[in-house]
């Protein structure tokens, strides 16, 4: 597997994707350690996989909003 230098855009940078594992809920879940590949392929169902996702996705967006109300300029 090649990843390229990293390039930085005038947005956000360029992040690397898990182009191997044929879902983003899944290197979601394993990179945040929610499960362990192990675990997906012997305890949890695929079901048990997208609700996992969803609990890394709501919290990822409640930490961001969080962090936008925290520093907004007029508290």
């Amino acid at each position: 597997m090649e990843l390229d230098d990293g390039t930085v855009g005038d947005e956000h940078p360029d992040w690397a994707e898990y182009r191997n594992l044929g879902s983003g809920a899944l290197g979601a879940v394993i990179s945040a350690k929610i499960a362990t590949l192990h675990e997906l392929d012997t305890v949890y169902g695929i079901a048990d996989l997208y609700r996992l996702a969803e609990v890394i996705r709501v919290d990822t967006f409640n930490q961001q909003l969080a962090h936008k109300w925290a520093s907004r300029e007029d508290r």
